[in-house]
């Protein structure tokens, strides 16, 4: 039996989903929710550097310390960070078709390919770019 498809949350999901914020659809809940009791969720590394950029540039407000709020947000069950490795990095780096140029999304994007997983993301660019079959890409 093929093992089930784990979901890549891009930045924006994962602080929605974590804060419980409404900008993620019920429906979008609910997938997040069912992957996380499967322990398939990956968070990749790369959304905790831009959490805490955002949270150094005051684009986004934490009810805690970035680092006590990552931890948290890290340690609930059935999510996983997946770490910055060389194939991410190198995988950014040569992604086929046309895509921009924002090294974050670059690497969200190499690391649902590599895990052959879909990115659950809000990004118009994103989800424009997995429209060309390089990479799965739900709009959440």
């Amino acid at each position: 039996m093929p093992k089930a498809q784990s979901l890549v949350l891009d930045t924006h999901v994962w602080l929605w989903f974590v804060t419980g914020n409404s900008n993620l659809s019920k429906g979008a809940i609910a997938e997040v929710t069912k992957a996380a009791l499967a322990g398939r969720v990956l968070i990749p590394a790369i959304c905790v550097w831009e959490v805490a950029m955002l949270e150094e540039r005051g684009r986004i407000t934490l009810n805690k310390p970035v680092t006590d709020w990552i931890a948290e947000a890290l340690d609930l069950p059935g999510i996983s960070l997946y770490p910055s490795t060389p194939d991410v990095s190198v995988e950014s780096c040569r992604l086929p078709g046309s895509v921009h140029g924002d090294p974050a999304d670059r690497m969200i994007i190499a690391t649902a390919r590599i895990e052959s997983s879909t990115i659950f993301t809000r990004d118009k660019r994103i989800i424009d770019y997995s429209k060309l079959g390089f990479v799965s890409a739900q709009a959440v």
